[in-house]
């Protein structure tokens, strides 16, 4: 996607007529080049998105920020219909979002959550399955 996205601004900007680009003051074209530098780094951090699953835990990715859980930290996992992505309840009765499955994705998503609950419910151990 980055590379149709530079590549698309680059074909506008060198199909504009000479005096069209000269028009452009210096802060103006710093302006584009700074708008296309973050959609390129929202695009990025759109694309890191991911949960992966280790002996430990989890690793949630969500953009820029990471959050690892350890298993016994995470007590469920849900999609509701509706919900725009998966969320883990944890033990300090916090929310993680998990944007890696999207609940627009349906079918998809239902499975993916349904996996990494059936994850979750193999890798908790309590104090009643011990």
């Amino acid at each position: 996607m980055a590379p149709l996205l530079l590549g698309t601004g680059a074909f506008v900007w060198m199909g504009m007529p000479g005096e069209v680009r000269g028009a452009f003051s210096g802060l103006q074209t710093l302006t584009l080049v700074l708008f296309l530098v973050v959609a390129l780094l929202v695009l990025n951090g759109v694309f890191r998105t991911a949960v992966h699953a280790d002996t430990a835990g989890l690793t949630v990715v969500n953009v820029y920020r990471v959050r690892r859980l350890e298993w016994a930290q995470v007590l469920r996992v849900n999609l509701r219909r509706g919900d725009a992505w998966a969320v883990l309840d944890t033990d300090d009765g916090t929310t993680v979002y998990v944007m890696a499955i999207q609940g627009s994705d349906g079918d998809r998503a239902r499975r993916a959550a349904r996996q990494l609950r059936q994850l979750v419910d193999q890798q908790t151990t309590t104090s009643t399955n011990d």
